[in-house]
């Protein structure tokens, strides 16, 4: 019995047996939702609300800027309310700094390699206000390099700090 009522308490907690009643409630309950793939996120999302809100619905949350994608902690994208990016990258940076150490001496990333895409992505910013990865990859002429992601992880995680 033991194993049915932690079984039944892990979906509780994850939203899927009691869902939240708004995508933001998800968001906000959740904190942080792997989403390495957008549309997987998206869709984990979505999936934790009742009644299920539509991509678009859910989409809106990211264009209106209440849920950001980020390189939150470990280097990997999460989606998360806007008001939590920040300290959950400053809860994680140092660790998250130390695991890349290694692939940035592989890559020649160097610290003025990433105080350079840092004042790229910067200006781009300014200008546009919000960006894509897309985007951003394209502002670093790298179009979805490893070195290009390695450097905009970087960033992200020195911004948040600093800002």
């Amino acid at each position: 019995m033991e194993r049915e009522r932690l079984l039944s308490a892990r979906m509780a907690s994850q939203l899927l047996s009691a869902p939240a009643r708004s995508t933001l409630e998800a968001a906000g309950h959740l904190l942080a939702t792997q989403s390495q793939d957008f549309i997987a996120g998206r869709y984990a999302l979505a999936q934790r609300v009742d009644p299920m809100p539509s991509r678009a619905q859910v989409d809106q949350f990211f264009n209106d800027g209440l849920i950001v994608r980020s390189w939150t902690m470990r280097g990997t994208l999460h989606c998360c309310l806007s008001q939590d990016a920040q300290w959950l990258v400053q809860l994680a940076k140092e660790r998250t700094l130390r695991s890349a150490a290694a692939r940035h001496r592989e890559l020649q990333i160097d610290p003025a390699a990433i105080e350079q895409a840092a004042q790229i992505i910067h200006a781009y910013l300014a200008e546009a206000g919000a960006a894509s990865r897309t985007a951003i990859f394209e502002q670093l002429s790298n179009k979805e390099s490893a070195r290009a992601i390695s450097e905009a992880r970087t960033c992200c995680s020195h911004w948040f700090c600093t800002a």
